[in-house]
């Protein structure tokens, strides 16, 4: 014969189980889904990749000490991603403002501009 206490125990451990599982489940996808956001990549990753690349090509014997990502423009089918780079060759330091063009829908490589610039 099961003890009547026992019988009261265990249906409040059950109801106390099913309470935490409200609270549980949820918080796990909430931090799931938070570690989810913090590893998506931007989309102008590849044109940023890219413009480093072809900057570094254009100037092999300067160093690339800041970046910063301006932002991206659509003209027709092309879209235009547009970065700013703090270079320093030598005691010589100058920025290059970098334009990477993309074709829109296929987002193939169309062609990138350099234009230097002195600090204001």
């Amino acid at each position: 014969m099961i003890h009547p206490i026992s019988k009261e125990l265990c249906s409040l451990m059950k109801l106390l189980l099913a309470i935490s599982m409200l609270f549980i489940i949820p918080a796990t996808y909430i931090a799931q889904s938070t570690i989810a956001e913090e590893k998506e990549i931007p989309a102008y990753a590849k044109w940023s990749r890219l413009a480093l690349e072809e900057t570094t090509k254009k100037y092999p014997n300067a160093k690339i000490i800041d970046y910063l990502y301006i932002g991206t423009a659509s003209q027709e089918e092309k879209t235009i991603a547009t970065f700013q780079l703090w270079m320093k060759e030598n005691n010589k330091e100058f920025g290059v403002r970098v334009k990477v063009t993309y074709d829109t829908l296929s987002e193939q490589f169309v062609h990138v501009e350099f234009e230097e610039f002195a600090r204001n």
